[in-house]
Order: C-alpha cells, then sequence, then structure tokens
C-alpha cells in the first residue's frame, strides 16, 4: 500500500519497499515526514512522544529552572538556578562555616552583641544580591565571610547587560538597610545603645558601599546610569580612605584594592571621552529604566546620610541620660562631702 505526505505544495510518494518498522528502525526518536506518511493513523505515537520527552529535558537542563517537567510517567528533575545541588550544599556549607569563623574574631573586639548585629547586616545583604542574581537568572553561589573586610558573593555567570547588574548591585543595599532600618527602631524603643551602634555602623558601611566607584555597589549602578559618576567617586574613595583612621591590615589592602579598581575605572572613562579609546555601544533601553535606578539609588544615599545623622544624635542622648542616673548624682554628693 502507498502513502503520500503533502507539506505545502510539495508532493512527494513513497516507495513500494518502505515499511512502517523499516522507518521506526532507521530513525526511533524522531517524527519525520516519511513516519507520518507511512502510519496516517498515528500509529506511532509513543515515538513521538520520546522524541518529546528528549527535546524538553534539554531544554529544561539549559534554563536550570526550579520546575520539573512531566512527560508521561516520567518527569525531568532540574538543577537549582544554573547550580548542581552538590555545589550548592558546598557553598552554604562553606558560608556558614566562614560566618562562624567572623563572629569568634570579631566577638573579642566588638563584643558578642555587636559582632551579631554586624554579621546580621552583613548577610541580610548578601542574600539581596543572592536574590536579585536569581531574579536575573545569573547563577550565585551562597556569601562567604572575610573577617574584618565584609563578605562577597560570587556569580557563575556574566550579567546580560548593566540593567541587570545595576539591580543586582542594588539588592544588596535594598535589603541591609532596610535590616538597619528595623535595628534602629528596635534600639530607639528599647533603649539600647548596642543595637543602636549596629545601626550607625550599617548606615555608614552602606553608605560607603554606595559611591559610585569601582567595584562598589554604588560603581554598578553609575556603570548603568551614567559612567560619567565614576570620576567623582574615586575623588570620593580617596578622600574617605586618606581620612580613615585606625585601619587593620586587612582594612588597608581592601581600600587600596577598592581605589586601583575605582581609579581604572575613572581613567577609561576619560579615555574614551578624550578620544584615546572607543567607548561602549550604548545599550537600548528606556529612560524610564534608568529613572526608576536613579530614584532608588539616591534614596538609598539620603537615607543611610539622614540616618547616620539621626543615630549619632540617638547614642549622644543615651550617654548623656545614663551619666545624670540618680546612682551617679548620689555618687558625685558623695565624693563632694
Amino acid at each position: 500500500m502507498n502513502y503520500s505526505f503533502q507539506q505545502g505544495s510539495n508532493v512527494r510518494a513513497l516507495s513500494e519497499s518502505s515499511t512502517l518498522e523499516e522507518a521506526k528502525r532507521a530513525n526511533p526518536f524522531q517524527s519525520t515526514a516519511r513516519t507520518r506518511a507511512l502510519d496516517p493513523f498515528q500509529l506511532h505515537s509513543s515515538v513521538r512522544a520520546n522524541h518529546r520527552y528528549r527535546d524538553l529535558s534539554e531544554t529544561a537542563t539549559k534554563e536550570g529552572s526550579l520546575s520539573t517537567t512531566h512527560v508521561g510517567a516520567k518527569s525531568v528533575s532540574n538543577s537549582m538556578h544554573g547550580i548542581s545541588a552538590r555545589a550548592s550544599r558546598v557553598s552554604a556549607t562553606l558560608s556558614l562555616v566562614s560566618l562562624i569563623l567572623s563572629f569568634y574574631l570579631l566577638q573579642d573586639q566588638m563584643g558578642g552583641k555587636v559582632a551579631a548585629g554586624v554579621l546580621s547586616i552583613l548577610a541580610v545583604h548578601e542574600v539581596g544580591h543572592l536574590v536579585l542574581a536569581r531574579r536575573f537568572n545569573v547563577p550565585a553561589l551562597w556569601p562567604i565571610f572575610i573577617p574584618w573586610s565584609g563578605a562577597c558573593i560570587l556569580m557563575l555567570k556574566e550579567t546580560k547587560d548593566s540593567f541587570e547588574q545595576a539591580w543586582i548591585g542594588l539588592g544588596g543595599p535594598l535589603f541591609g538597610v532596610s535590616a538597619t532600618i528595623a535595628l534602629h527602631c528596635a534600639g530607639v524603643c528599647w533603649h539600647s545603645k548596642w543595637l543602636l551602634s549596629v545601626a550607625l555602623w550599617g548606615y555608614s558601611v552602606h553608605l560607603l558601599n554606595l559611591i559610585p566607584a569601582g567595584s562598589l555597589d554604588g560603581g554598578h549602578v553609575a556603570g548603568f546610569v551614567g559612567r560619567w559618576l565614576f570620576v567623582p567617586g574615586a575623588i570620593v574613595l580617596f578622600l574617605v580612605v586618606w581620612f580613615a583612621e585606625n585601619l587593620s591590615v586587612s582594612g588597608k589592602v581592601l581600600f587600596g584594592l577598592l581605589l586601583l579598581h575605582a581609579f581604572w575605572c575613572a581613567a577609561a572613562f576619560l579615555a574614551e571621552k578624550l578620544g584615546f579609546k572607543d567607548a561602549p555601544k550604548e545599550q537600548k533601553l528606556s529612560i524610564r529604566s534608568r529613572r526608576v535606578v536613579w530614584l532608588v539609588f539616591l534614596c538609598l544615599i539620603y537615607v543611610c546620610a539622614g540616618g547616620a545623622i539621626l543615630v549619632n544624635l540617638q547614642i549622644e542622648e543615651l550617654m548623656i541620660e545614663s551619666q545624670e542616673t540618680p546612682e551617679t548624682l548620689l555618687s558625685q554628693d558623695y565624693e563632694k562631702d
């Protein structure tokens, strides 16, 4: 029996010697015009199901999503955000170990309560970067805490454009400043000096991190809203390091690397403007998206600056109140007598 298959205006005749079994054995995992012509009643549905199962498996594996694709009685399990389960467990273990080590080293210098508060803000800050990175399908490992230097996350893939990079950079300050505000409110309600001290540290560190220079979070934002910010950002960062006091050895190394990268970015921008270097192609992004990033960036700066000033005044008030307690006054009168 002869069958023919028509696609568009092309009509192809099949030879009498071709059979359905031969076509299936020749290509068992692909539904072609030849097999469809030999099987007009779709008797080879199992072959097509296997073909769909293979295609969906490859697509789901490439995307690295959390979903599980079901085809018939089979399912395809996917890696988590482009990271294997084993790598995720190893990264989480290293993150926990570095957190415990940082707390052990910082508690002698700051005290247990302040060290716990500082590391809490750092952890929330890095989780913000992690959440935004995974929101844009950029695989990233759990944060690693570096004693006396902060923390960092490792992204396993570059961002698609500067828009994604800006929002991933803003994710840390958005989460970290929110945690700082919560600790600030708790310190005001409970009249806790150590909570206010942690809040002051959180506002100050985030304000420093928002400087539009180099590899700081503000530098990632500057790469999207305006690369001209690299020049004043490098100058501001240099002045901060110049007037900083009591920097540890790790702090000096860290700020030295940040300064080098900041001046490199500023020099690259000036070279482009002077014609010594080709400027990168401008991305076709809406003005609204730039305005939104600008607004969030400026709001974070104002909140950190205003919060630092307010917390400093509240700490001074608590110190004055603690010195003028009735017990302190009685002891002063006793010393005069």
